[in-house]
């Protein structure tokens, strides 16, 4: 199970589960970089501070 605590403004996006699927999230602005969360899971950039996450199975991600 991933388990990850971000600071971020997360909203949805219709181009964003369009993409991955409705268990997917947008994630704005986060502390992490987008290096970083590449590591982590696999998701679509948007821009440059927007990334599409798209979650599998057992992961989840939480943001606090």
């Amino acid at each position: 199970m991933l388990h990850m605590q971000l600071i971020c403004a997360i909203r949805t996006y219709p181009q964003c589960q369009q993409q991955l699927g409705e268990r997917s999230c947008a994630i704005l602005s986060c502390g992490l970089p987008i290096q970083k969360l590449r590591e982590l899971c696999p998701f679509q950039i948007i821009s440059m501070k927007t990334v599409c996450l798209k979650l599998s199975g057992e992961q989840k991600i939480t943001f606090d």
